[in-house]
C-alpha cells in the first residue's frame, strides 16, 4: 500500500521540523486539489488555495504528522495520522468508503514539513 522508508517510519524518526503544518485544499466544480505547508497554517492554507484555484476550499489540515487526500471526481475524504503515513492512507479509504461508497482513484500524501509521501 505504500513504498519508500518514510510511509512505514515514524515521522519523529525522519522529520525535524516540528510545529509545521500541512493544508489540502480541494474544488469539486474541477476535481483539482492544492497543497502548501508552513509554520503558519493560515499562510499554509494560502498557498494551499492558490495551488487549487478555481471553486478551492480548505478541507484539512494536519500539524507535525501526515495528512492524505483521496477522491474520485468531486467525491473526496481525508486521513491523518501523527506517526505513520501508512495509517493515514489507510483511514482515508476508510474514510471515502464509509461516506461516497468504494474506493478513490486518485491519492496524495504528504508530512506536515511538505515532503511528498509515494503511497499508490
Amino acid at each position: 500500500r505504500s513504498g519508500g522508508i518514510a510511509p512505514n517510519s515514524s515521522f519523529a524518526e525522519f522529520y525535524g521540523k516540528k510545529g509545521y503544518t500541512v493544508v489540502f485544499a480541494f474544488s469539486e466544480s474541477t476535481s483539482r486539489y492544492g497543497w502548501g505547508y508552513n509554520f503558519d497554517p493560515d499562510a499554509a492554507s494560502r498557498t494551499a488555495l492558490e495551488n487549487c484555484g478555481e471553486g478551492a476550499k480548505v478541507v484539512c489540515y494536519k500539524k507535525d504528522g501526515y495528512l492524505c487526500l483521496v477522491w474520485d471526481g468531486s467525491k473526496f475524504a481525508f486521513g491523518h495520522d501523527t506517526d505513520r503515513a501508512q495509517n493515514a492512507v489507510g483511514y482515508a479509504e476508510e474514510s471515502f468508503a464509509n461516506i461516497h461508497g468504494g474506493s478513490p482513484t486518485n491519492y496524495q500524501c504528504r508530512s506536515s514539513d511538505g515532503d511528498f509521501v509515494p503511497v499508490k
